[in-house]
């Protein structure tokens, strides 16, 4: 989209004004300007008629053959488009159109530029011209004569609904004349103009009507440059010459409704919604900057990751926990956070949410060993008939899946989905979980045969349990109270790690190949007077439902913790989150953002690698996000995992950091000298760049006074006690609990 802010002269073009232009037919001799024709500048064609020796010895490339086709045309003058060709024959029709006047909405939503824009096939041009205060009061002031003047009319032949009309007319213009007056408001000249284009008529003409239609959802009506079309074209192409044949496309409008286009972000950062960020500080109006990692209906990003990274000190937590609290409040997005220190505790209890201290004395057991159902699209599962013949029909699908007991059809929003529980990748799962155990005390993970004897156990396991493939089977055919909830169908108790121990001693009584499985995981197990962490059914307190399904956020605080422990922890509340919550069909449909504060500091185990590069790759497809949060810059020196980390990630903030690290930032994340320049010239707290699809942006995070109060990690410098400072947006949300 073209933004211009142009100021009118008195030196214009009209169409007549233009030069003749140089046929592309010499010898048809034909006297029309407006067949195919090579555009040439005034400029240049004066030019040509002195034969300026030196300019004519050396080539001049003017801007506008910088800008213009080979040729352009516009065929006949009753048409309203025109056709240009490039340089190797191939075709293109356009149309010029504008907003008249009387087009222009009572309120206007710019937001619909980006959907138009977003087709590829529109061009947009918005150009103000300021008025002077002078001329504004002249012109107001004989227009609040004129209403005046119609009022007392209208009174005198009683025509009551146009008085009232009149009277509005006469309070606006006057309360205009006394801000303009005080310099608290302005008048513009508007207008919208832009070009759809098509590579042939027909696709012209379909272009039109899908472009009229966004124009029309916004009660914005467009029309065609009708016999004008080379005026419109001038118009809309970035020339920065007023045209004076088209006077009347322009509208007053005062600097609010100005505003509304959003100029100055026009030049600084792509806007797809989403929740403001921060201050622009590349701009003299410090706009504010907006950001939507699930971007918005017209435009999808390729993946919803984001990563924030910067020095200790620099605002990095800060922005993290307002990008938080603004999601869940105003855009309803589910958030779960892992917090290694405490620091996003602050956060759940502003917000109203859950906030959850994951010990050994909070009461509170998280089951690794859970089995839990999956879906998948139907169209994406193959079936195959008696003979092993691929079945190509999805009702045919339907009805095999629906004649087996393992697996369940559902429907969401119309498209049908398959859900059942991978019981071979559950019970795989179980290995890894055991691996995740001997790699946080130092030792290999598990080998040949203590995953075979882990296999057989769960396997055994499962049967007395009653699980099968199919996600009814999680539940018994009874109604109850569990935990303070009530249940239509009770769950069924779960795998636990008790009942690992208990099959495995049972099975393998002297085997030495379960001798370290049963030794790493006998700590681990609860008993009557005590309560384990991760051994039980997953229990969070009480009428607490175990999914959190009802939550939208809640912090695991791994404060407590230490060592081995918190690595293990880590490891399984990750593990926990991704398929209990990421993955769980009931929220396929729910925006969800995993924040993993400084993951690099787990990414060198194994097991952490490739559980770490799957949620980062699959979460897109579950509607999810990672925010992983980084100061240990170093690790990203040689490391492939922490370079997958940026590789899947669209989406960055990256504040202040240190000279020692300006080669490797520079290669990890392909920044340019700017701006190096800018993250290593000592920003304010909170300054950086936001980096949204490749595009950068200078912005400073604009906390306020309560967000400050619950996301300054610093006690010492916290300040801002006056909950009743947060924003509008934010209290509606949370008066309504």
């Amino acid at each position: 989209m073209s933004l211009f802010n142009r100021h009118k002269t008195d030196e214009y073009y009209d169409d007549d004004d233009y030069p003749e232009e140089e046929l592309v037919d010499q010898d048809a001799n034909q006297e029309d300007d407006d067949q195919e024709a090579v555009l040439m500048s005034p400029d240049e064609s004066e030019e040509q008629e002195n034969e300026t020796p030196a300019e004519t010895a050396v080539d001049v490339v003017t801007q506008l053959e910088s800008i213009a086709p080979a040729y352009w045309s516009t065929e006949e003058r009753d048409l309203d488009f025109f056709v240009t060709t490039d340089s190797v024959g191939g075709k293109l029709y356009g149309q010029p159109f504008y907003v008249p006047p009387a087009g222009y909405p009572r309120q206007v939503n710019a937001e619909f530029f980006t959907d138009v824009l977003a087709t590829g096939i529109c061009d947009i041009t918005v150009e103000a011209i300021p008025q002077t205060p002078r001329k504004t009061i002249q012109e107001m002031t004989s227009r609040l004569h004129t209403v005046k003047t119609n009022k007392l009319y209208q009174q005198e032949k009683g025509q009551e609904f146009a008085v009232r009309e009149n009277v509005a007319k006469e309070v606006d213009y006057g309360n205009l004349i006394t801000q303009v007056s005080l310099n608290e408001n302005s008048l513009f000249d508007n207008a919208i103009t832009g070009i759809v284009y098509g590579n042939s008529l027909r696709e012209l003409e379909a272009n039109a009507k899908r472009i009229s239609n966004i124009f029309g959802d916004q009660n914005v009506s467009i029309q065609p440059f009708a016999k004008r079309v080379k005026s419109g074209y001038f118009q809309t192409i970035p020339l920065g010459a007023h045209l004076g044949t088209l006077d009347d496309i322009y509208r007053n409008v005062d600097r609010k409704a100005l505003s509304r286009f959003d100029i100055a972000r026009g030049a600084a950062g792509k806007f797809n919604g989403g929740i403001p960020w921060g201050y622009n500080q590349a701009t003299p109006s410090h706009n504010i900057e907006y950001l939507s990692i699930f971007g918005s209906k017209s435009h999808k990003p390729i993946n919803y990751n984001m990563g924030i990274v910067g020095e200790s000190g620099g605002g990095k937590t800060v922005a993290a926990q307002i990008k938080i609290a603004r999601e869940v409040a105003i855009l309803g997005y589910q958030h779960r956070s892992i917090d290694n220190e405490r620091e996003y505790v602050t956060v759940a209890k502003a917000l109203h949410e859950l906030n959850l201290d994951i010990n050994e004395d909070s009461g509170i057991t998280i089951n690794p060993l859970e089995f839990n159902p999956i879906e998948t699209p139907l169209d994406q599962v193959p079936r195959y008939d008696e003979n092993g013949e691929l079945i190509v029909d999805s009702e045919l699908v339907e009805s095999s899946l629906y004649s087996q007991e393992d697996k369940i059809v559902v429907e969401h929003d119309g498209v049908k989905y398959v859900q059942y529980i991978p019981i071979k990748s559950r019970i795989n799962h179980v290995s890894e979980v055991i691996s995740a155990i001997f790699v946080s005390q130092g030792m290999n993970p598990v080998n040949v045969s203590e995953r075979s004897a882990i296999d057989t156990a769960m396997t055994a396991i499962i049967e007395d349990l009653g699980i099968t493939s199919n996600p009814k089977s999680l539940f018994k055919d009874e109604a109850g109270t569990v935990n303070e909830i009530y249940y239509t169908n009770m769950p069924k108790d779960q795998p636990t790690f008790t009942m690992l121990y208990n099959k495995l001693t049972e099975l393998y009584p002297d085997s030495e190949h379960t001798l370290g499985v049963i030794d790493a995981i006998k700590p681990l197990l609860g008993s009557k007077t005590h309560q384990s962490l991760f051994d039980g059914q997953t229990y969070y307190g009480p009428g607490i439902d175990p999914s959190l399904n009802c939550h939208k956020y809640v912090n695991f605080s791994l404060a407590d913790l230490e060592g081995a422990n918190k690595r293990f922890a880590y490891f399984i509340i990750s593990d926990y989150l991704w398929n209990r919550w990421m993955r769980n069909p009931a929220l396929a449909k729910v925006q969800k953002v995993l924040d993993a504060d400084e993951l690099l500091g787990y990414i060198d185990d194994p097991i952490m690698q490739t559980f770490i590069e799957t949620v980062i790759r699959q979460d897109r497809k579950r509607n999810g996000s990672l925010t992983w949060i980084v100061q240990d810059i170093d690790r990203f020196e040689g490391n492939k995992s922490a370079q997958s980390l940026v590789t899947n990630s669209e989406f960055f903030f990256i504040t202040q950091i240190s000279s020692a690290h300006r080669q490797l930032m520079k290669d990890t994340f392909d920044l340019t000298d700017g701006i190096l320049e800018i993250l290593l010239g000592h920003p304010n707290v909170g300054e950086g760049i936001l980096i949204q699809e490749g595009e950068a942006t200078w912005v400073r995070t604009n906390p306020n006074a309560f967000e400050l109060d619950f996301a300054e990690s610093n006690d010492g410098v916290r300040y801002g006690k006056n909950p009743e400072d947060i924003g509008k947006q934010i209290d509606a949300v949370l008066d309504s609990k």
